[in-house]
């Protein structure tokens, strides 16, 4: 029993780091930050110049948890932090966590724009179905004596992969087009798809009844997973007055071979030792060590599964007057939500620039697995020489941070653009 939960909070813990769409960059006028999430921004590159991006962040949501919930003031979690964060918990509960990596060299070659480019990417989800799941992994059993508890859906979904990419675009007018084709290489790829249990203890302590299944596939990257990816864009108008853009990013999977590790387990504890309990003498004691060997000993066999990136569509729109920018897009997931992938989602924004070396900004987005966040952002360009210098840094998700009794996520990313002329 205590295995099971200290797995979870493993699980738990690690996933206490991780990236939302970067809902500000199809905004900016610096075109090669623009294409990391615009690929039609390609067709505004600079001739005669050539230059190198830096772009990481990281993402931490939940459906149900606060940011006061989430992070903890002191070292210890109280008893009233435990009841405080298992009454937030909705059924299902779920934690997206995400962290990027990315490196991009463009430039003109012939009036042929071009950006070569890596990214690593690490995403985890997690999910309870019932929030008394969780109280297990913060409590312990003894908190539901008397009382039988299960959930039928408690999944999570590990991954870190790696992205090659070579993109391009053309401008016919105020027309824009471009798209990015993606080699995908895997890292680290695993599923629990779902473990379900029932848990009934006694009400003096002196039973206990546990039985479930689950099936976690883990894949083996000893040659290499890989796969394609696609990323494609368009946009019509100009930065100056206003301009419309679709954009599809992250259209692409993964093929891993691993193993499906999976069992079924019926268990009852009754407070003898668990040498007595596991030993073949006693003629009464056969079907408790089945179990036993089943947990210790799961079945085993090969598996295949693709694992889809977070494709999605993104549809954006802006007005400019003066030094002045209005935007709004909509952001729709194409794979299924339900294992942590992006959902719905309306983003409004306001930038001004007050110089070319200082653009202020600030949005609100109602939707994706927070339900609701607001952000700010900086961006800015300056001439030294022939060195073009462009920099982002925007935190898109900041209501954890500025209301933790009610924000439920957080996102935080920094780009840095360095081009020679």
């Amino acid at each position: 029993m205590k295995s099971i939960l200290s797995f979870f909070a493993v699980i738990i813990a690690g996933c206490m780091l991780m990236a939302q769409p970067m809902l500000s960059l199809p905004f900016l006028t610096d075109a090669p930050l623009a294409s990391l999430v615009q690929p039609a921004a390609h067709a505004q590159f600079h001739s005669g110049e050539y230059g190198l991006v830096l772009n990481g962040g990281y993402e931490l949501g939940s459906n149900a948890l606060t940011f006061q919930n989430i992070f903890l003031e002191s070292g210890t979690i109280t008893n009233e932090m435990k009841d405080r964060i298992i009454a937030d918990m909705e059924a299902p509960t779920q934690l997206r966590l995400g962290v990027r990596y990315e490196q991009m060299l463009y430039g003109k070659i012939k009036k042929v724009p071009f950006s070569l480019s890596y990214r690593n990417q690490q995403v985890a989800w997690l999910n309870f179905g019932q929030p008394h799941t969780l109280g297990l992994v913060l409590y312990g059993n003894v908190q539901y004596a008397g009382t039988e508890i299960s959930d039928q859906d408690v999944r999570y979904q590990l991954a870190s992969y790696q992205e090659l990419t070579l993109g391009s675009g053309y401008a016919f007018g105020k027309l824009s087009v471009g798209g990015r084709v993606k080699l995908l290489l895997g890292n680290t790829y695993s599923e629990l798809d779902p473990f379900s249990y029932s848990l009934l203890t006694e009400s003096l302590g002196t039973q206990i009844d546990f039985s479930g299944n689950y099936a976690l596939f883990q894949g083996r990257s000893a040659n290499t997973p890989m796969g394609f990816g696609l990323d494609l864009g368009l946009t019509y108008g100009t930065d100056s007055t206003w301009k419309v853009g679709l954009a599809l990013n992250d259209f692409g999977q993964i093929g891993w071979d691993g193993d499906v590790v999976s069992g079924d387990f019926d268990l009852t504890y009754e407070g003898f030792e668990v040498v007595e309990f596991a030993s073949l003498a006693d003629g009464t004691n056969f079907i408790a060590a089945d179990t036993l060997r089943e947990l210790v000993f799961p079945d085993t066999v090969a598996g295949r599964q693709v694992q889809n990136l977070p494709a999605r569509v993104m549809l954006h729109g802006q007005y400019r007057f003066g030094s002045n920018l209005v935007g709004a897009s909509a952001i729709i997931g194409l794979t299924d939500a339900s294992i942590g992938q992006p959902s719905a989602m309306m983003n409004f924004i306001y930038q001004r620039a007050f110089s070319p070396l200082l653009n202020v900004g600030v949005n609100a987005f109602v939707g994706d697995i927070t339900q609701w966040g607001v952000g700010a952002m900086l961006s800015g360009t300056i001439d030294i020489g022939k060195v073009d210098l462009g920099y982002i840094a925007q935190m898109e998700n900041a209501s954890g941070y500025l209301f933790p009794k009610s924000g439920q996520g957080a996102s935080l990313s920094v780009g840095l653009r360095i081009g020679l002329k």
